[in-house]
């Protein structure tokens, strides 16, 4: 259970630098 919860952090985590990755580029383009 508890790497479960850890796995779905990680995963939320790279989602949100993707986000914060493609609002740089749209910001600098």
């Amino acid at each position: 259970d508890f790497e479960a919860c850890n796995g779905i952090e990680e995963v939320a985590a790279i989602i949100r630098d993707k986000q914060v990755e493609e609002n740089l580029r749209m910001k600098c383009a």
